[in-house]
């Protein structure tokens, strides 16, 4: 079993355009940016975001540093958030994941995608 997973990339494949049936921002596309938890600790949020993000798009974010999953059995959840300047972000959507089943063998590429209103595709690497 591998000691952890590191992640170099992460594609935002899809997200909701609105709200219900409200817009994110009043203006424009919802900014949106990324976020992995383990539990309550934050293992990495993305310094920046995608501005006036179309859902039509696919949006890929890379961090300047890859970061780790260390606990690759642990249950980690990856989040979108709508980046609202001067109030707290919004909180558009989640996906509970585990980075290392034995099932899935070692990819390239993990897929998440539970069916709901997101769903990203994690480039990554096992360290043994």
């Amino acid at each position: 079993m591998p000691q952890k997973m590191t992640v170099s990339k992460i594609k935002i494949v899809r997200f909701p355009q609105k709200n219900g049936g409200a817009k994110w921002d009043a203006t424009s596309g919802p900014d949106n940016n990324v976020s992995i938890t383990l539990g309550s600790t934050i293992i990495h949020k993305q310094p920046t975001s995608f501005q006036d993000a179309n859902s039509d798009l696919i949006y890929v974010y890379k961090p300047t540093t890859p970061f780790d999953l260390s606990d690759i059995s642990s249950k980690y959840s990856i989040s979108l958030f709508d980046n609202d300047s001067g109030s707290p972000d919004e909180l558009m959507a989640s996906i509970y994941f585990t980075p290392y089943l034995v099932s899935r063998g070692f990819p390239k590429f993990l897929y998440l995608d539970r069916g709901g209103d997101v769903a990203f595709l994690l480039t990554v690497e096992y360290e043994w």
